[in-house]
């Protein structure tokens, strides 16, 4: 993944390494961004 980032013509700003990071996507992109933040915002405190 490194060498990919690092050798690409345009980089992307986020790569998904890892499957938790995938996950995390997937359920933004299901619960939508206001739920997903709010869960955030309570394991963070």
């Amino acid at each position: 993944m490194i060498e990919r980032a690092v050798t690409a013509r345009r980089p992307r700003t986020r790569y998904l390494v890892t499957a938790a990071a995938r996950a995390m996507v997937h359920t933004r992109r299901l619960l939508g961004a206001r739920f997903f933040d709010a869960v955030n915002r309570l394991q963070f405190r």
